[in-house]
């Protein structure tokens, strides 16, 4: 599996952390100690409640319409026929109608902040 993000010149992975610990203003002062918690934590859980929110809504919205709760389960449960397992892979979504139309529908007028 590919790692992505950036490399630096010795051809190490440079992550969010390294960015951080690294970053300078015009005059050459670096991020306290304070100041890379505190972008950490937003980077952190952002991120998180962001995505729980939108999680939590759109399975709100399937609880209320039954029809397409059932479309969503039958397209799932068509890709698991015959495979021996209950676990999906990120490019079996790709494979699905109904349930795109469901989270992407969702995002364009729920917002994920909330």
């Amino acid at each position: 599996m590919e790692k992505g993000g950036s490399v630096d010149r010795k051809g190490k992975y440079v992550d969010f952390l390294d960015l951080l610990l690294k970053a300078t203003d015009e005059d050459g002062h670096g991020l306290t100690d304070l100041e890379i918690r505190q972008e950490v934590d937003n980077f952190m859980f952002a991120g998180h409640d962001t995505t729980t929110s939108a999680i939590s809504w759109c399975l709100y919205d399937l609880g209320r319409h039954p029809d397409y709760q059932q479309q969503c389960r039958q397209e799932i449960d068509d890709l698991l026929k015959d495979r021996g397992t209950d676990h999906l892979n990120w490019d079996d979504l790709k494979k699905t109608a109904i349930y795109n139309i469901v989270h992407k529908g969702k995002s364009s007028y729920t917002p994920t902040c909330t």
